[in-house]
């Protein structure tokens, strides 16, 4: 049978897995390595290319603090038509932080460089402002919304942070596909490469018959094969990178122990 397809027969018995390790050349290793890793990763990317909203504040810690009940009254009488912010020019300042509504150009410099924190909103952006110098802004989505209706503080902060999202989606989807790569890919390479060295060792036991740190990483990339497919099949429902790599460590680690168990790392002798 050809080669990919070859690895899928020999990953699910443990005796073909030891076989079946002296088959793989490096790009294999590498080709299996990548492929298997990007096929774990698609139900979490499909889930991210789709959503509808994501929370501010798992991005900045306390990122909404400053909206509050003074932030209710500044902006209760505003609307978004046509994505800009239209109302009458609001200023509430507190000891800790303020909200400045359609401030003129000097007051807005002013505030964004302030050392409270608080929220700015011009006619095309919201501006949330942080004592530690930091702008972050977004802006105005949306036609027709009267901001009154946005009559308590979860309901405001819901506002805005769908409106960051809406600004920023591409960025958010594009940054939470990048760390769940980065999880499931670098937890792999310490796993498969790493643990191979680890494997190799074996070798200065005469004992068994694990040759090379090659047969031992292709070793380990049999053994991962199956771990990730059931990951795969988990990511379907669980959302969460972590959870994906410690099937897929935990998994191998497993099939590398019945490995051991059926062959104790010695080749079948044919007579």
């Amino acid at each position: 049978m050809p080669f990919p397809l070859s690895y899928f027969e020999n990953i699910y018995l443990p005796k073909k897995i030891f076989a079946f390790r002296k088959e793989l050349s490096w790009w294999k290793i590498i080709f299996i390595f990548i492929f298997l890793n990007a096929l774990v990763l698609i139900p979490s990317t499909i889930d991210y290319a789709t959503l509808e909203n994501y929370d501010y504040e798992l991005f900045v810690k306390d990122g909404l603090k400053s909206i509050d009940q003074d932030t209710i009254y500044a902006v209760k009488e505003g609307k978004l038509v046509h994505n800009q912010y239209v109302g009458e020019p609001v200023t509430v300042e507190k000891d800790n932080h303020f909200v400045a509504v359609l401030p003129d150009e000097k007051s807005e410099e002013d505030y964004l460089m302030s050392k409270k924190d608080g929220l700015v909103v011009t006619k095309e952006r919201w501006i949330l402002h942080y004592k530690t110098g930091e702008n972050i802004m977004m802006s105005i989505k949306g036609d027709g919304i009267l901001l009154s209706q946005y009559n308590t503080v979860d309901k405001l902060k819901e506002l805005i942070n769908s409106q960051w999202f809406a600004s920023n989606q591409f960025s958010v989807v594009v940054m939470l596909i990048m760390v769940s790569a980065l999880i499931i890919y670098v937890g792999s390479i310490l796993l498969i490469f790493v643990g191979g060295l680890l494997v190799s060792l074996t070798k200065k036991a005469k004992i068994f018959d694990i040759a090379s740190y090659k047969e031992s990483v292709s070793l380990l990339v049999n053994c991962y094969g199956l771990p990730t497919l059931l990951a795969l099949l988990v990511s379907f429902k669980v959302d969460s990178p972590i959870t994906i790599m410690n099937i897929q460590v935990f998994g191998t680690i497993l099939m590398m122990t019945l490995v051991f168990y059926k062959t104790h790392f010695q080749d079948e002798i044919e007579l």
